[in-house]
């Protein structure tokens, strides 16, 4: 008879269990379903904001990832906006993920694309970030700086023919804001060409630039020439200079180019991403 009871309390335990795990995973379900309008406040005022009609949602404490690729492991394998939280103390933050490229599970940090976004800015928008998540946007260096612990870097180019190429960087990292955030890299790999480690004007271990602010080798304050390059880590000035300025059918150093693929034209998308 005992036996028959304490069975009976086992049982009714286990459907009690699987009720409450069922109803988490709606709950969750819940929390994950696709939502209207996603914006991610920053620091300072800057907003980096979507107007698309759905997206990717975490909510849950618990459930928020700490970067993209953690969030492809949790099972999301929809491109779209995501909280996470890169477990430092520090809070968590909206993030565009690629779940296409490569495998998947890409942090994207700027994307250009159709010149909507001005980047010729000054160092505190630069540090903050500012943009569109789901246009063209720079997530801000300290959010890269908590991303970016000797992760892979990818760079995805297109030419206004349509025609692709990436360069890929291993061990990426950036200092924090005492470095002014200073730009380091490992191997190059890819089809674009190595225009970041170019040896005739190398941006690794660069201090970064703005408008407002010259840490470059070069005489000319390379961020301010002709006010209308972007800020970025440059020598004397550089080879790679993604975050100049957006027009079609443009040529010249002054302009979004990757002189590795299709040297001073201007370009017509890229985006940046880490893993």
């Amino acid at each position: 008879m005992v036996y028959s009871v304490t069975v009976w309390c086992f049982c009714f335990s286990l459907l009690v269990t699987s009720s409450a795990q069922r109803d988490e995973k709606e709950s969750s379900d819940r929390h994950i379903r696709k939502r209207g309008v996603q914006s991610a406040s920053v620091a300072g005022g800057a907003r980096l904001t979507s107007n698309l009609q759905v997206t990717p949602c975490l909510t849950s404490d618990n459930a928020k990832p700490r970067n993209c690729r953690h969030a492809l492991q949790l099972g999301h394998s929809v491109s779209g906006i995501y909280e996470i939280d890169p477990r430092d103390g520090l809070g968590s933050f909206d993030v565009y993920c690629d779940m296409e490229t490569d495998g998947g599970g890409w942090t994207v940090f700027q994307r250009r694309k159709d010149g909507s976004e001005n980047f010729n800015r000054k160092w505190n928008d630069y540090v903050q970030g500012f943009g569109h998540l789901y246009g063209e946007f720079w997530l801000g260096l300290d959010k890269i700086y908590r991303l970016a612990t000797s992760v892979d870097l990818r760079i995805d180019l297109m030419a206004f023919d349509g025609e692709k190429a990436y360069a890929q960087y291993e061990y990426f990292t950036i200092g924090d804001s005492r470095s002014s955030y200073a730009l380091y890299f490992g191997q190059y790999s890819g089809n674009a060409g190595d225009s970041l480690g170019d040896s005739r004007t190398s941006n690794k271990a660069m201090k970064f630039s703005s408008l407002d602010k010259d840490n470059d080798l070069s005489s000319s304050h390379c961020a301010r020439s002709s006010s209308k390059r972007g800020g970025w880590w440059y020598n004397a000035c550089s080879y790679a200079n993604l975050n100049a300025q957006y027009k079609f059918g443009a040529t010249g150093s002054l302009y979004v180019t990757w002189n590795g693929f299709r040297g001073n034209a201007c370009l017509q998308r890229v985006e940046m991403k880490l893993k």
